[in-house]
């Protein structure tokens, strides 16, 4: 029996992985109305700066905003720390490093992943690294609308840190 519970597990996670990977992710409704702050997170995620390019005067306006360094809360209650950094942006995308620290599933993801991200409806980033989907936007207020997809689907918002 112990068997059939993994494998169901196990198929499971391939299906999830395999919708991250194969299809955009989308904002949830009601993104917008989600305002900054901390993470309810005992542990904070936190990414040692590196070298941040400046954007040149081909990267648009729609994303020129995102080059930086960013840090807040996704997941339900705010329970998930995230940090961003946007190492560099072009006309077409750019390169990020992202972590997330999720109090519920254990500190595996405690090492910034590099991802290089495409621009998509005009003022999005997103791309994939392994398993994970990550899409970022700058919001009219200044801050970051996230959206990750690695098995586990979360959100949240993000504020510039020096």
């Amino acid at each position: 029996m112990k068997f059939w519970g993994t494998f169901c597990a196990g198929l499971m996670f391939a299906v999830l992985t395999t919708t991250a990977v194969g299809q955009s992710i989308s904002f949830p409704r009601g993104q917008g109305a989600l305002k900054p702050g901390e993470s309810t997170s005992l542990r904070k995620a936190t990414i040692e700066p590196g070298p941040i390019v400046l954007p040149g005067p081909e990267v648009p306006e729609s994303i020129r905003g995102l080059s930086g360094r960013w840090a807040g809360w996704m997941c339900v209650d705010r329970t998930c720390s995230a940090a961003l950094e946007v190492v560099s942006l072009t006309a077409k995308g750019g390169r990020l490093r992202h972590v997330q620290v999720n109090p519920h599933l254990g500190d595996y993801d405690l090492f910034p992943i590099p991802i290089d991200v495409s621009l998509v409806n005009g003022n999005e980033l997103e791309g994939r690294w392994r398993y994970i989907s990550i899409k970022v936007r700058l919001r009219p207020d200044g801050n970051v609308d996230i959206i990750r997809h690695s098995g586990v689907l979360s959100w949240g918002v993000l504020s510039r840190i020096p």
